[in-house]
């Protein structure tokens, strides 16, 4: 099982795209720690293998929640899917259950002035 470290790419405009590639069923993703940042912006997509991907997110750096987005629907995906998300939280990381064969990467954007 290997922990999947995203990398961050500075963006035009103090922003910055996150990216945690190809994460299996067998693997779990680092957190990404990203204080202050706003207008962020989650895209699940790859081979899903049945498997089911949610964006959590946490304050304390020990209780993760699942994300919503800003309609108030949990970010969930079974399938290619873009959602802005709605909570500010400290640190982010995708989740994954479920499925064989999964090869999914996951991008954030957000803006960000540590960038």
């Amino acid at each position: 099982m290997a922990i999947i470290t995203p990398t961050n790419t500075p963006k035009p405009g103090g922003c910055v795209q996150t990216f945690w590639e190809t994460v299996t069923q067998s693997d779990s993703a680092a957190v990404l720690e990203l204080p202050g940042a706003s207008d962020r912006t989650v895209h699940f997509y790859g081979t899903w293998g049945s498997a089911t991907g949610v964006l959590q997110g946490t304050l304390d750096g020990t209780n993760f929640f699942t994300c919503h987005d800003i309609t108030g629907v949990s970010i969930s995906f079974t399938a290619n899917g873009v959602a802005v998300v709605a909570e500010n939280c400290l640190q982010y990381r995708p989740s994954f259950s479920g499925g064989s064969g999964q090869d999914v990467d996951v991008l954030m954007f957000s803006h960000s002035t540590n960038y």
